[in-house]
């Protein structure tokens, strides 16, 4: 499993657009408390994983298949395949970058991005 920008019409992939930061596995068990074995029953949801509370603060996270990958933040949009096109204004991702999600990841050093992928298995 990967996880590749831009859209696709595979109706395996799931899109998202997510204000936030992207980071590995080993990174999101440290920044989440959680150890090995609570990392494998979490990431069983993947590519949609639960959202996840951060001192406070409830996160949207998506994950390509294994983990390896993890996508933590606000999400904007997301949707299964593609089946049309979608318009966003830029307030959207104004509002998504101001988020309090966005802002306590910046408080812990992580970077900060809009993030805009496909989640598939191609």
């Amino acid at each position: 499993m990967k996880i590749r920008n831009g859209f696709v019409s595979n109706s395996s992939s799931s899109s998202f657009i997510i204000a936030g930061a992207v980071m590995d596995r080993d990174i999101f068990m440290e920044l989440t408390g959680m150890d090995e074995e609570a990392f494998g029953e979490y990431i069983e949801n993947a590519p949609w994983c639960d959202d996840i509370d951060i001192d406070g603060v409830t996160f949207d996270v998506t994950s390509d298949y294994g983990g390896d990958n993890m996508v933590i933040g606000n999400k904007i949009h997301s949707g299964d395949g593609f089946y049309g096109v979608d318009s966003f204004d830029a307030v959207e991702f104004e509002q998504g970058m101001k988020s309090k999600q966005v802002e306590l990841l910046k408080e812990k050093g992580y970077i900060t991005k809009i993030h805009i992928g496909v989640i598939g298995d191609g």
